[in-house]
């Protein structure tokens, strides 16, 4: 029953109240820690945590299920084992000799203050790692905008590859706006040349479609619905007056109409 992929209804109350534990060794959290070196620290002198090791807690959290803010990661941080809080560079309290872990209000400043687009770059340096370089499997990038839970109402814009799943990228949505600029501040830091994006009809855009094509050096699929009835209309005119110059048509456009198609 413990290894069944839904618990018993009791026995899963009682496993969401626990925290997840570090389930990586020392080696791999030094690791994590290399990936990090290259975000600049926000604070003028570094007293316990240095930034790489915090970015370092964070990933492992997340990989290991901590899915909310720095409460949970607090708690996290303080089921660390004195070997994996030495592995991440904690310094040791000379009073105690112990490694404190990393406070709730540390996380908060970390969380606020980190440069996003080097945090950005140096998570994907990371999946390059783990994952090796993109494939031709990762030629259709999906973007999209989605809200985070939990959040307050904050919505993030990202690229993934839809066969994949790799990340390509994630830009904040501001407040009051759309996923929109966005996506296409997003794209003006991503290479899509020999790929195409993949977009909602919200995205289509002639500002979004030149961006893919002429900046990017990529292609791209639009969605078109009806709430942009002109565009909708104007390519329903030339689906229909093309329909004989392009297959699965039945027309021959060198003989004329066939099998009883005009």
């Amino acid at each position: 029953m413990l290894r069944a992929e839904p618990l018993p209804p009791e026995w899963e109350a009682l496993e969401s109240a626990v925290v997840p534990r570090c389930a990586y060794g020392v080696p791999t959290l030094q690791r994590m820690m290399e990936y990090f070196r290259q975000v600049k620290d926000w604070r003028g002198v570094i007293k316990r945590y240095p930034c790489a090791s915090l970015l370092a807690v964070v990933l492992c959290a997340t990989l290991c299920g901590v899915a909310r803010g720095q409460r949970d990661l607090a708690a996290f941080a303080r089921g660390l084992t004195k070997f994996q809080r030495r592995a991440l560079r904690f310094r040791r309290d000379r009073r105690t000799g112990e490694y404190p872990a990393p406070s709730e209000t540390t996380f908060f400043r970390l969380l606020t203050s980190v440069d996003p687009h080097e945090l950005e770059q140096a998570l994907l340096g990371c999946q390059d790692h783990v994952l090796g370089p993109p494939t031709e499997e990762d030629r259709l990038i999906s973007y999209d905008g989605k809200t985070l839970l939990s959040s307050g109402g904050i919505e993030l814009a990202s690229g993934y590859s839809a066969q994949t799943g790799r990340w390509m990228g994630t830009e904040a949505v501001e407040a009051g706006s759309n996923e929109i600029p966005a996506i296409q501040r997003l794209l003006a830091r991503t290479d899509l040349n020999g790929k195409t994006g993949v977009m909602d009809a919200l995205n289509t855009q002639v500002e979004t479609a030149r961006q893919v094509v002429q900046d990017c050096g990529g292609d791209y699929v639009l969605t078109v619905k009806g709430n942009q009835k002109g565009l909708a209309e104007t390519l329903q005119q030339l689906q229909e007056g093309a329909r004989g110059a392009f297959p699965p048509s039945t027309v021959d456009v060198r003989s004329g109409p066939a099998h009883g198609v005009e």
